[in-house]
């Protein structure tokens, strides 16, 4: 009966606060422990708001607020609290676990392994962490890109090449391009070092054959024989068909860093080497014509026979491109805000990209994550400008199942920008440096937890590009040419991961 009394008391004095705008001490402890208790997180969470916001704040209220976002599974908005709560107090290993658990549930493991660093031999063997290796995961992924068999086909009007010598002409030209389907493996790990960084390692190999720009000039017919002179004999050759076959070989190796600092910084610098060797076999199927003005005779014009000639020619192409990468990321509660600077050399033009990166958590966890990337790319030599937007959504609806939905549009003019890259993503991971430009791309990326040493992923992409050809000869100020195509890509993988409690205990 007496203990029935003092609650009773208790909950009278909790009553009363809520009709009450300020705050004492004594009172706050009551009220957050009663609470806490009670495992009423709603009211604990409210009510402990209310009285940092006037000041209260200390070890166990901060550790309680941070338990009860932790106990709705709001492990983003518990980790601000349990840091605070490690300000007042770094010697008790219960707001460790805590926090320790926030960081894995919220995908961030390096800050979870460096806190670790910091626990006793009780707290290592309660948890189960392997510490005994560095490293972390290993990757095996292999796909390809699968095009639409594009074809472009265009027939320039004579004014356009402006042959000398000639009134009119019927000239045709006609320029096609086919891609095969490209085939790209990739081996990755990521490791720890010392406990205090993480390094991330991606070995990649792409191969594509391609025959495109096939072009050539058709029948001429002179109309002007006065231009000629007589006994004198006016010779055109051009070439009429023009294939080239290409076999492109990427060798890549990309490293990259993850340095957590204090008060949710992260710095994330980045380096990658693409080894590019293109061997290019050439066919060139040359016609002769002569156009005659016969002796004494009135102008008029006799057509010789066409006279074709093949001529073969093999050209193989080495080169090494580096892409450069560094970042800055700050987190606030479970809102991620970065920025980042990117340098490439491809085609031996220098360009620079800056992006800008939003990820926000609406549930103060992982399951649903609102991202966007804006990139802004400048191509140095000749002073080229573009933006690209990519917004994307994260679902995690399942322990065992993630998936990220995006979109990517790249503002570039298909007329204007004809020297600029693609877009580089990934803090320099993800490259295109194929001179097609991407204009548009969706994408499905579908993470299955098989168990707690293996992952399962798979990713789809469909991509909107337009390549551009070559121009006419002896017209450099026309305006490029080209043809839009599609892209199907397709990439599964495997993950195998170290860490003993990272997955099986994962409850986003």
């Amino acid at each position: 009966m007496y203990r029935i009394v003092i609650i009773l008391i208790l909950f009278l004095s909790v009553e009363k606060y809520k009709a009450q705008d300020t705050l004492n001490t004594l009172l706050v402890e009551k009220v957050s422990y009663q609470l806490y208790q009670e495992k009423k997180w709603d009211e604990l969470i409210v009510f402990s708001k209310k009285a940092i916001k006037q000041d209260f704040d200390y070890y166990y209220l901060r550790l309680r607020l941070g338990i009860a976002y932790y106990e709705q599974k709001r492990y983003l908005l518990a980790t601000t609290h349990f840091q605070k709560a490690i300000v007042f107090n770094s010697s008790d290993d219960l707001v460790k676990e805590y926090l320790y658990y926030c960081y894995i549930y919220s995908g961030r493991y390096v800050d979870a392994k460096i806190l670790s660093n910091e626990f006793g031999d009780d707290l290592v063997k309660k948890i189960g962490i392997n510490n005994s290796s560095s490293l972390d995961i290993i990757e095996i992924s292999a796909g390809g890109k699968f095009p639409n068999s594009p074809q472009f086909e265009n027939t320039h009007p004579e004014k356009l090449y402006n042959i000398r010598n000639l009134d009119s002409a019927d000239v045709n030209s006609t320029d096609t391009a086919r891609y095969s389907n490209a085939k790209y493996f990739q081996l990755a790990f990521g490791h720890y070092v010392k406990n205090r960084f993480y390094l991330f390692h991606a070995f990649s190999n792409f191969v594509q054959e391609t025959d495109h720009f096939s072009h050539g000039f058709k029948t001429f017919d002179l109309h002007n024989p006065q231009f000629l002179s007589r006994d004198s004999t006016n010779h055109f050759t051009s070439p009429i068909t023009k294939k080239s076959y290409d076999v492109t070989k990427q060798i890549q190796y990309y490293i990259g860093a993850t340095i957590p600092f204090k008060n949710n910084w992260t710095v994330s610098p980045s380096i990658h080497f693409i080894n590019s060797s293109i061997q290019s076999r050439t066919e060139n199927t040359v016609f002769s014509k002569s156009v005659m003005h016969p002796p004494m005779l009135p102008p008029e014009i006799v057509e010789v026979p066409f006279n074709p000639t093949l001529q073969t020619n093999s050209i193989k192409a080495n080169s090494i491109y580096m892409v450069e990468s560094f970042s800055v990321s700050k987190r606030i509660s479970n809102l991620s805000i970065s920025l980042g600077n990117t340098f490439s050399n491809f085609d031996k033009t220098k360009r620079i990209q800056t992006s800008l990166s939003i990820n926000y958590a609406p549930l103060g966890n992982n399951r649903i994550i609102l991202s966007g990337d804006i990139h802004h790319v400048y191509t140095i030599d000749s002073a080229e400008s573009r933006v690209a937007l990519a917004p994307a959504i994260t679902l995690f609806p399942t322990n065992r199942f993630m998936l990220t939905l995006g979109y990517m549009v790249d503002f570039n003019d298909k007329q204007k920008d004809v020297n600029s890259n693609n877009v580089i993503e990934g803090n320099g991971l993800l490259i295109n440096n194929s001179t097609d430009k991407t204009h548009s791309r969706f994408s499905a990326v579908g993470n299955f937890i098989i168990g707690k040493h293996l992952d399962f992923f798979a990713v789809y992409t469909y991509e909107n590009n337009f390549a551009t050809l070559p121009l006419p000869p002896d017209h450099p100020n026309a305006p490029p040419l080209g043809f839009n195509y599609y892209y199907n890509n397709f990439f599964v993988g495997i993950r195998i991961k170290n860490f003993k409690k990272f997955t099986n205990q994962n409850n986003n």
